[in-house]
């Protein structure tokens, strides 16, 4: 009798061990996709069912072709810059001086020159025909979050679109004709 409770006394603490260490590494292993030996398992492959039709395909996003719109756009107090990734930079006058009282963004004037008052950060993150949408994601003008698109237009211009703002912004890129974007 003595020798039957000592074996299960062991097999107590062995399940109880078995509860405390084995089971939540069991748990991690498989929560994180991998084998006890730490290796990733295989990828699945897609199987196909009785009518040849896929049952899953993993797609990859494709990367946008932002091509069209990199590089410089500009006009008469304002600059968008933009990046094969999709990131851009918009410089602009804000054309309200700073100083005592004048909330931000304003202008201010350093060794002569003019220090634009708006600046924005965009990403982009696709394009549909001649146009790529994104999101302002850093505004001195406090328009974080604001979705944005700029336009390729006819004769090297673009047309940049802040959502929420009224007017468009016309850009010129290298090519436009002189003076179509301001002085």
């Amino acid at each position: 009798m003595k020798r039957l409770l000592f074996s299960k006394g062991r097999l107590v603490w062995a399940l109880l061990a078995f509860l405390v260490v084995l089971l939540p590494l069991v748990v991690f292993l498989l929560k994180h996709d991998q084998s006890a030996l730490g290796s990733k398992t295989p990828p699945t492959t897609p199987t196909l069912s009785d009518n040849s039709t896929p049952t899953s395909i993993p797609t990859a996003t494709p990367t946008p072709n932002f091509s069209g719109f990199v590089g410089a756009w500009g006009g008469h107090g304002r600059e968008l810059t933009f990046s094969s990734d999709g990131r851009a930079k918009y410089i602009a006058r804000a054309y309200q001086w700073c100083g005592p009282g004048v909330p931000q963004p304003c202008d201010s004037i350093q060794n002569n020159t003019i220090i634009n008052g708006i600046h924005e950060e965009m990403l982009f993150t696709h394009v549909t025909e001649h146009t790529a949408y994104g999101t302002i994601t850093a505004s001195s003008a406090g328009k974080n979050g604001r979705v944005v698109s700029l336009t390729l237009d006819a004769d090297d211009t673009a047309t940049l679109t802040e959502g929420g703002d009224t007017a468009d912004i016309l850009l010129c890129g290298p090519n436009a004709p002189s003076l179509t974007c301001g002085a």
